[in-house]
């Protein structure tokens, strides 16, 4: 088994407090801070990376952006997926925690964004929508 770093900007080079990974699925919740001080849960899709790939990237992993969870105002400490996967809480700064869950009757059509990781973050690009 190969392993290797990901070496991505999740939060736009914001700290990032807190990581879970979704029981039973590929998706990956992560919890920190937005430019400007805001609070940020954002969630991914981590896939392994076909071997038959040729390109220079020695990145074992696929990553992509799902979705962006706006609710908090200030930094976000803590994200935990529940043990079935269904829901997800997230906790931060400023004093709330909020429990989510995907909103499976609705599909976020979203549109493809140019550049790197760094430019997502904005509801815009959401590929799924999470529910209070």
């Amino acid at each position: 088994m190969r392993a290797s770093a990901l070496l991505v900007e999740w939060h736009g080079k914001q700290p990032l407090y807190s990581v879970s990974f979704q029981p039973g699925s590929d998706r990956v919740a992560t919890g920190g801070s937005e430019v400007g001080g805001g609070g940020a849960v954002k969630i991914w899709r981590v896939t392994e990376r076909s071997t038959s790939t040729s390109d220079d990237d020695d990145s074992c992993a696929n990553i992509e952006f799902l979705s962006d969870l706006q609710g908090h105002n200030r930094c976000v400490n803590v994200v935990r997926f529940s043990p079935d996967g269904k829901l997800l809480a997230s906790a931060g700064d400023d004093g709330m925690v909020m429990l989510w869950h995907l909103d499976e009757t609705s599909s976020a059509d979203a549109p493809k964004p140019s550049g790197n990781l760094e430019s997502l973050g904005s509801a815009e690009f959401n590929k799924e929508k999470w529910k209070t």
